[in-house]
């Protein structure tokens, strides 16, 4: 698979259709690990990327075939509590470009530590979705369940230190569960230096969270004073920072079935 012009043997389920799919394609291009590698090659400080949700580590994988050159590895933690994932996302690691220095965990991210369900929906195969509480989705609450464990962000990020990055990037796209993600991160939220991407995705939301999406936004830019839509190219008739007073307008701009990923800062 091509990675920004670096031919990387990129393994996974080929009954999951996310490999699959980027499989045939030959290339992977996200626009999301793009904003990120932008950032990233423009400055000389030391940077923390946090890819929550890595599954295989394909995000990963392109930001580190952009970042090549760079005089210093870019500290990058994974998680991915898939027991299925994550046996691929190790093995991609190992063939990632040395501009990365990586430390992958077998581990969700969540509002509390201990252990949670995990269950897989037959029409993402291969992708675990937290099972937290029941379902409006019939699958969903029919589906097998692992226990994973969970962690945190704000007690892993405290263990690892933060006083050396300059920047932070957070990319999150955990499947309906990012407000959960957030709870366990409210010090990292509240952190100049932490940009966040984080995916919006209205059906997971409504229909296997069972949470208004209208809602979903709304907390969003309670816990963040500047949240702007990354994916112009995806929202119709859209433009300029999201904001209480829009948020209808925004959702009503997304086609159906679109996912759209959100930049959230604080800025002081």
């Amino acid at each position: 698979m091509n990675f920004d012009g670096t031919e990387i043997d990129v393994q996974g389920d080929p009954k999951e259709s996310y490999y699959s799919n980027y499989q045939k394609l030959g290339i992977f291009w996200d626009e999301v690990a793009n904003s990120i590698a932008d950032e990233i090659v423009k400055s000389d400080k030391p940077i923390l990327l946090l890819d929550i949700g890595a599954n295989i580590g394909l995000t990963t994988l392109y930001i580190a075939a952009r970042c090549q050159g760079d005089s210093e590895p870019i500290e990058v933690h994974l998680f991915e509590p898939s027991p299925d994932a994550y046996f691929y996302l190790l093995k991609n690691l190992k063939q990632a470009p040395h501009s990365i220095n990586a430390k992958p965990n077998n581990l969700a991210c969540g509002s509390a530590d201990g252990v949670i369900g995990f269950a897989v929906l037959p029409e993402s195969t291969g992708s675990y979705i937290v099972k937290d509480i029941a379902s409006p989705h019939p699958s969903f609450n029919e589906s097998e369940v692992i226990q994973v464990k969970v962690t945190r962000l704000d007690q892993y990020v405290k263990s690892i230190g933060l006083d050396k990055y300059a920047s932070i990037f957070v990319k999150l796209d955990v499947e309906g569960f990012e407000l959960d993600v957030l709870d366990g991160a409210t010090m990292l939220c509240m952190d100049g230096r932490a940009s966040w991407f984080i995916e919006f995705n209205p059906w997971f939301i409504s229909q296997v969270k069972g949470v208004d999406p209208a809602t979903f936004l709304s907390d969003i830019l309670n816990r963040f004073n500047h949240v702007k839509p990354c994916n112009e190219l995806t929202i119709h008739g859209f433009s300029g920072d999201l904001k209480m007073t829009n948020i209808d307008e925004f959702i009503n701009c997304i086609p159906s079935g679109a996912v759209v990923d959100l930049l959230c800062k604080n800025i002081y």
